[in-house]
């Protein structure tokens, strides 16, 4: 829809009414829609309707997820009281979550099967979300995004994110018998979580 209204501008069709009001019929449906702004001015401006997305075939490009992500994601660490007695596995989680409109459920579904998961509609079927939860799963996200980097300040997030999603993947593989007291590692993953929600606050703003 972008690209028609950049064809649209480059033959300035927009320069008569009837291109004019086109144009503002698509814009009025990509990105976050109609403006109040625009809504006063143009009342009566019918959206143009959405192209139906055609899940692929192939594989999704990684190239092109790290795109799709380098805005709209969030890389959670969850500590869990309730699990304070049981394995790194219940005390710490890492996470990796994002949502979209419903109207991309097509791509969503993709990528949730590309993380080996399943995605989730809301109970007002408006929005879907993916979780890729649990230090297992987490190891796919830092496989794509090692080898294709979000270009945005989410990457410091992810940086950080990582470094805690490493430093627990080093302590699930320390054998059983050599195992010491995990709360010699809490402090320590409490602080770099603490740092991870820093950045994550000073990105919002």
């Amino acid at each position: 829809m972008w690209v028609e209204c950049i064809e649209l501008i480059n033959k300035r069709e927009h320069k008569n009414e009837k291109g004019f009001y086109k144009l503002l019929s698509l814009y009025a449906n990509i990105g976050r829609g109609i403006s109040k702004k625009v809504a006063n001015r143009f009342p009566n401006i019918i959206p143009a309707s959405k192209p139906i997305y055609i899940k692929p075939n192939d594989n999704l490009s990684e190239n092109w997820m790290s795109g799709y992500f380098c805005i709209y994601c969030n890389f959670n660490i969850d500590p869990n009281p309730h699990g304070f007695k049981q394995s790194i596995y219940n005390r710490i989680v890492p996470s990796f979550n994002f949502s979209r409109n419903i109207e991309e459920i097509a791509i969503m579904e993709c990528i949730a099967n590309y993380f080996n998961i399943s995605p989730k509609i809301r109970s007002n079927g408006l929005r879907v979300d993916g979780n890729v939860y649990g230090l297992d799963k987490a190891r796919i996200v830092l496989n794509l995004f090692n080898s294709f980097p979000l270009y945005s300040n989410k990457h410091k997030e992810f940086i950080k994110w990582s470094e805690i999603v490493n430093k627990l993947i080093s302590i699930s593989n320390i054998p059983k018998a050599n195992k010491l007291s995990l709360d010699l590692y809490i402090s320590k993953l409490h602080k770099l979580i603490n740092e991870l929600n820093d950045i994550r606050n000073l990105n919002k703003t």
